[in-house]
């Protein structure tokens, strides 16, 4: 569990950084990232700068965005759920649909627009990719 929780925290953070830049990404919410709100308060709390395998991020054109990267990701795998060894991307606003009250949904960030990946161990190249070439 240590060396998988590992890599996934350095390949989360490199995407994170990736999505970070992409011209398609509006916003990328990741502890790891320095100028993240959770930032300095995840820093104190995970050992070895390990912040996890989870990278929340927005993109452009808001529903019909998020469903089309769903629709266009090739390694990663559209799931209800997160956590496993292979990398998965849910779209928070339908499972929360039947748990969180639509005013809620906004102030905790589950917007249409709004997709979380669970990194899991694949290639962070191939990750990547796949997100880029999901985006255009």
């Amino acid at each position: 569990l240590s060396v998988r929780f590992e890599r996934q925290s350095r390949s989360a953070l490199e995407i994170a950084e990736f999505l970070k830049e992409h011209s398609r990404i509006l916003e990328v919410r990741y502890p790891g990232l320095k100028d993240d709100e959770s930032h300095s308060i995840a820093s104190k709390l995970f050992e070895k700068n390990l912040y996890g395998g989870v990278v929340t991020f927005k993109v452009k054109d808001g529903k019909e965005g998020a469903i089309r990267v769903l629709k266009k990701v090739n390694i990663i795998k559209p799931a209800p759920s997160l956590g496993g060894v292979e990398s998965l991307l849910t779209y928070p606003v339908i499972s929360a649909a039947k748990l969180i009250a639509p005013e809620d949904r906004e102030r905790l960030g589950i917007t249409e627009d709004v997709l979380r990946l669970s990194v899991g161990l694949e290639d962070v190249e191939d990750l990547k990719e796949d997100l880029d070439q999901a985006l255009q």
